[in-house]
């Protein structure tokens, strides 16, 4: 009876050990892998020229992950792009989501990473980790009142990433 539990006990112990080593193994390979974390950043700055307000959307991009990320810029369809929409407040407590009733495009979308195509035809973007960089999209509007701006990136795994901003236009 004693050589079964033993036999029992051993089993357990070497099952818990391989159990234990698996999720070490597998936690160590996560750390060494890692992943790129892309964090967006907004800030607007507005100065009056006349009857219109020239609105300067500052984006900063950082990496705060363990890896690189890349972004491809020739493929039109994940080109980072800066959107600006007028908001309208609804009466009583409600909410206001980015594609509904109470929103609509200021102005065409903003690429604002356009110079990158230029300086580097064809190459990727690369955000190493803990870099940040900073781009701006300008804009000139006659609209006075709130905006919501929001700065979308699209890296080559397909990861979407985006900031969010809420302004009033004086």
């Amino acid at each position: 009876m004693a050589t079964i539990l033993d036999q029992i006990r051993d089993t357990v112990v070497t099952i818990t050990a391989l159990g234990v080593w698996v999720v070490g193994l597998y936690k160590y390979k996560k750390s060494r892998e890692s992943e790129s974390v892309i964090q967006i950043d907004l800030g607007l700055e507005t100065r009056q020229t006349g009857s219109s307000t020239l609105v300067q959307v500052k984006i900063q991009i950082r990496n705060v992950g363990k890896a690189a990320a890349h972004v491809d810029l020739t493929d039109q369809s994940k080109v980072p792009l800066c959107h600006v929409r007028k908001v309208t407040a609804p009466p009583g407590n409600s909410e206001i989501p980015w594609d509904g009733a109470f929103t609509q495009d200021l102005i065409p979308a903003i690429s604002y990473m356009a110079d990158w195509f230029d300086y580097a035809p064809g190459e990727p973007m690369i955000f190493e980790p803990n870099s940040a960089e900073t781009y701006h999209a300008l804009f000139s509007t006659e609209y006075h009142g709130l905006i919501w701006v929001r700065a979308v990136l699209i890296d080559s795994q397909e990861y979407q990433y985006r900031g969010d901003y809420v302004f009033t236009v004086p």
